[in-house]
């Protein structure tokens, strides 16, 4: 069975995670689900006795646990698979199947729809390349990882004290975390599946930012060297 954690902020998240909600409760293979809402003027009450709801609107200040706080609700979900999604994401069961079918395949690998390869030379891979790979990071809108990596990420947390706060909202790079843990820990490639349909983006994603991109290489450089993977023969560009 799968817990997920759904973080919510945007002002068209009310529509995609009622319109998730729908296909996660009609999805056999989900239990618990966890809404993170981030936006005070955007909050919305949903009474189900299979959700739970979690007000965060001071996360996303400096000092707040910002993008991690799902890691944090993390802690407190029923089962050892986990899915997190963003708010600007249209899920269907498909997609949340295949994705289980590969945590099951191996279940200590970073799981999700889109991610990049740091080794030897960028190659991106986006949902719209309709392709299924290894890659180094596993970008956080959508991914499943097992609890036992929430545990990690927590106790490895302050390897980005130098980080976490320099971006708005704060931890803009949990993703890399994870990847970087999963990696060093079990040795295994993060896998991106091909999700077909019924997936949209209607926010630019914080790692196609402006500004943003410079800041998260550092973050990869820092972590290849700190945890000594993700070998090239040259810096790799994220």
């Amino acid at each position: 069975m799968i817990s997920v954690v759904i973080s919510t902020n945007n002002t068209q998240g009310r529509y995609f995670v009622k319109k998730n909600l729908e296909v996660l409760l009609d999805t056999p293979i989900v239990d618990d689900i966890h809404i993170c809402h981030h936006n005070f003027h955007q909050y919305f009450r949903i009474d189900h006795e299979r959700i739970y709801e979690w007000t965060c609107w001071d996360q996303n200040l400096k000092g707040g646990l910002g993008l991690a706080t799902r890691l944090e609700i993390a802690l407190e979900v029923k089962h050892k698979c986990i899915l997190l999604v963003d708010d600007d994401i249209e899920l269907n069961s498909d997609i949340i199947n295949r994705l289980y079918k590969e945590h099951k395949e191996n279940s200590l690998r970073v799981i999700g729809t889109e991610g990049v390869k740091l080794n030897p030379l960028i190659k991106e891979v986006k949902p719209y390349d309709f392709q299924e790979d290894y890659v180094d990071v596993v970008y956080g809108r959508v991914i499943m990882i097992p609890k036992q990596l929430v545990d990690l990420f927590w106790k490895n947390e302050s390897v980005l004290d130098s980080y976490k706060d320099k971006s708005i909202p704060p931890w803009n790079g949990f993703d890399i975390l994870l990847s970087a843990i999963s990696t060093s820990e079990y040795g295994f490639g993060n896998y991106v599946i091909n999700p077909k349909q019924g997936k949209y983006y209607l926010d630019k994603p914080l790692n196609k930012v402006y500004g943003q991109v410079r800041f998260r290489n550092r973050i990869v450089n820092f972590l290849r060297h700190h945890f000594d993977i993700w070998e090239t023969d040259e810096e790799p560009l994220y």
